[in-house]
């Protein structure tokens, strides 16, 4: 092998070994509920390959698109993808790259034109409902969560924080637990 032979390889094994890559994961869409989004390239113009990107599922795997024509280009995941409605998807783009993912709506779950889309985002906790009995205070929910979360005599705490520096048999004292109980009763009404 000559020199320059040697320095090429050199300098080929160092591009390769450079060559930044970009895992996405996909979240995994249904039929009727697809997985789609829009795949940005991040490249410097000048470096070389314009993100081409391959995916890899559970059941399949194979090329999504070559070189983009441009360092800053776009490439949408559509309802037709091979990404969107199977499972363990991850795509690699070959290059740094971001992406946006949406959940699409297909009534009758075909790769066909989407009805509706929005935003992807993690699972919402679920909503926990319980049907609740409130004894006294006049049935107020603001009473019930109080003695439901054992928050205590709640009343007397209160009492004591607005009207504790009173002296007890006093008309002021008077006056300030009456404005304690309608600022009770107002906010309770407001809950």
């Amino acid at each position: 092998m000559n020199h320059k032979s040697v320095f090429a390889a050199a300098c080929l094994l160092a591009l390769l070994a450079t060559a930044e890559t970009t895992e996405i994961e996909v979240p995994q869409g249904t039929r009727v509920f697809p997985t789609v989004g829009q795949i940005d390239c991040l490249e410097e113009a000048g470096s070389g390959r314009y993100c081409a990107a391959t995916y890899e599922c559970a059941n399949d795997r194979g090329t999504l698109w070559g070189d983009l024509a441009n360092h800053n280009g776009r490439r949408a995941i559509g309802a037709d993808s091979p990404v969107a409605r199977q499972r363990d998807c991850r795509i690699e783009v070959d290059g740094r790259a971001s992406v946006r993912w949406f959940t699409g709506y297909s009534p009758d779950g075909s790769d066909g034109d989407l009805v509706g889309v929005t935003a992807q985002h993690g699972a919402e906790p679920p909503v926990i409902r319980r049907n609740v009995t409130v004894h006294g205070d006049g049935g107020s929910y603001l009473a019930w969560f109080l003695a439901e979360y054992d928050i205590g005599d709640w009343k007397a705490k209160l009492r004591e924080e607005n009207c504790g520096h009173i002296k007890e048999g006093t008309e002021e004292l008077v006056q300030c637990l009456n404005a304690v109980e309608d600022a009770y009763a107002q906010y309770n009404d407001a809950v």
